[in-house]
């Protein structure tokens, strides 16, 4: 799904690039190699990791740890725990998308991503696609599924489609 709204919006690139859809759970990833996949892994770490490591180590409840999570990332008022937290869960997180990169690497002759594209609810989590891009050395660019469709203006305001972007990649892949 994210390589057909991948393609719809970009078209076929010549390059060999990655798309990480950071989700909830699970953030996808996947590889497109002059525009068909050669990749595809779902690596077990998401939104959800932070909330669960905020929980552990804050003694607060899910509620809660959530609640803390969505306010460090619209920029709100925390105490610095939940920032430390964050960068941390930031780490384990790039690590895992590093170790998918260097066994995509060992089993194709080491093939590398000349960009990666992002997108998925938890890319806009404080300081996570810097830490990707910086562990993995690879350049990131938002990934926008709307690039090339467009929407009943009287229903979808452009403000609102920006605003939904980064959850609307495997939807409009899928549509």
């Amino acid at each position: 799904a994210l390589a057909n709204s991948f393609e719809l919006n970009y078209g076929k690139i010549p390059d060999t690039i990655g798309i990480l859809n950071f989700g909830a759970a699970i953030t996808n990833f996947v590889v497109l190699q002059k525009g068909e996949v050669i990749f595809c892994r779902d690596i077990p770490v998401g939104g959800a990791n932070y909330t669960n490591e905020i929980h552990k180590a804050m003694g607060v409840t899910i509620e809660e740890a959530e609640s803390l999570k969505l306010s460090a990332v619209s920029r709100g008022d925390v105490p610095d725990e939940v920032h430390n937290i964050i960068s941390m869960t930031n780490e384990a997180i790039a690590e895992e998308i590093r170790n998918s990169l260097d066994f995509l690497s060992a089993t194709s002759n080491g093939l590398s991503l000349s960009r990666c594209y992002f997108t998925g609810g938890s890319s806009s989590t404080s300081g996570l696609v810097d830490m990707v891009s910086r562990a993995t050395n690879i350049p990131m660019e938002a990934f926008n599924p709307f690039r090339r469709i467009t929407g009943n203006p009287k229903k979808f305001t452009p403000e609102y489609l920006n605003q939904i972007s980064a959850f609307a990649g495997v939807v409009t892949g899928l549509a």
